[in-house]
């Protein structure tokens, strides 16, 4: 899952975010935080664009898993490769866009 190409890029984290809203976030975690952590520039940035997919397509149901996606994805920011910079930039955008949605719940219930 090296592909270079940016069609292949989004293609795998797509596939990925299917699977993941399939049988569910926490049964990825383990292969996504070792996916995100390999020092392979393509890995690493086809790995946080998983877990961007992820937030884009389960929206609210990423919630309960925002910490851990976080944490896995955000020494992306320190990275030396700019591409990986950006996408790191672009996950931690589409995950923290749905707390709103969380706190807008929570008001809404109290």
């Amino acid at each position: 899952m090296t592909e270079s190409s940016g069609e292949g890029f989004f293609c795998t984290a797509h596939a990925f975010s299917v699977v993941a809203s399939t049988i569910g976030i926490p049964s990825l975690l383990p292969f996504l935080k070792l996916y995100a952590a390999v020092k392979i520039t393509a890995s690493t940035h086809t790995g946080i664009q998983i877990m961007q997919q992820i937030a884009i397509m389960t929206g609210c149901a990423v919630l309960p898993h925002l910490r851990n996606l976080v944490a896995c994805i955000a020494h992306g920011l320190q990275d030396e490769q700019q591409k990986v910079r950006t996408m790191t930039a672009l996950g931690l955008a589409a995950l923290l866009k749905r707390l709103p949605l969380m706190v807008s719940s929570l008001s809404m219930r109290y």
